[in-house]
């Protein structure tokens, strides 16, 4: 069993400027670095050089940056073959597509996702160090700050078991006739060396189970589900029309110094005679997001049954 609590700020603009259509690299870049400065154990600069990484660090099976944002495979309950390093526990996200400029009092609404061990932890320190950092510093080239909007909703408290899993595709009988997958982020899914720009049915699917399988195998328990039958149905649902499209944004990091493009694909895919089997991994893999940078909010979706 794996709890999750889905927090959601309401921001407003406190400036005029301009913002990435993809905020999420930069308000995890930003909020990250803020809240490691305020609770790692280690003084500068020996925290920027010797403990930029918190792989090893005496002290992380009680710090809350660690656990949310660099958790230590160590520490895990399990893993998968081939899993090198335990999921990330926790997505920021910011909720749709940013406004090219901005304009003071402009809304903005974050959603923040804690899985597992991150969503039992007192999250008050954490959400004051992001309304402080985006009020101080800002977003975007323009560093654009915003502040607290006012009212926000309830947080959501959320459990998923493996029992809420079929782990096998004939232990949910029937299909859906049409099923649309909506991407709320962009999409950073490699597959033989290339970034995939039309995803199929199985392409998603098959993240979907590396999210919740690995999820499950460092947060909980090792699922005990036939993972190659269940691919191999997914591998022959067919596609319908789709709204994909190619998407590119520059991305630089204040950590290792390096900027490079991201490539990744938006937009919506249509599928047919969906097996109800893998729904719920489905709708549970929207929500805790796949695929690369999704601490950042990429690899969101949401699925609507027609």
């Amino acid at each position: 069993m794996i709890s999750t609590r889905i927090i959601h700020l309401h921001l407003r603009a406190i400036d005029s400027g301009r913002l990435p259509p993809w905020i999420g690299p930069a308000l995890r870049g930003l909020v990250a670095r803020r809240f490691k400065d305020s609770v790692c154990h280690f003084p500068e600069p020996q925290r920027s050089q010797q403990w930029r990484y918190c792989s090893g660090c005496p002290y992380m099976a009680r710090c809350a940056y660690g656990q949310m944002f660099e958790p230590d495979l160590s520490l895990a309950s399990d893993q998968l073959p081939g899993q090198a390093e335990p999921i990330r526990p926790v997505v920021i996200e910011g909720l749709g597509t940013a406004p090219p400029v901005v304009e003071p009092g402009s809304p903005l609404w974050l959603r923040m996702t804690f899985i597992g061990p991150a969503s039992a932890i007192d999250l008050a320190p954490f959400l004051e160090t992001t309304l402080n950092a985006l009020a101080e510093k800002g977003l975007g080239p323009d560093q654009v700050r915003f502040s607290a909007g006012g009212q926000s909703m309830e947080p959501q408290e959320l459990t998923l078991s493996s029992d809420d899993l079929p782990q096998s595709p004939d232990q949910q009988p029937g299909t859906i006739d049409r099923l649309r997958i909506e991407l709320t982020s962009p999409l950073f899914l490699r597959q033989e060396g290339r970034w995939l720009t039309q995803p199929t049915f199985g392409d998603l699917f098959r993240a979907a189970l590396r999210t919740v399988g690995q999820s499950f195998a460092a947060y909980s328990t090792r699922l005990p589900a036939d993972f190659a039958a269940l691919k191999h149905v997914a591998s022959q649902v067919a596609s319908g029309p789709h709204t994909f499209e190619p998407f590119t944004q520059p991305r630089f990091s204040s950590r290792t110094k390096q900027a490079w493009d991201q490539h990744g694909v938006i937009g919506a895919g249509e599928f047919h005679l969906v097996p109800l089997s893998l729904l719920p991994w489905l709708a549970w893999a929207g929500r805790w997001h796949v695929g690369t940078h999704r601490v950042a909010g990429a690899g969101g979706w949401r699925i609507v049954l027609e």
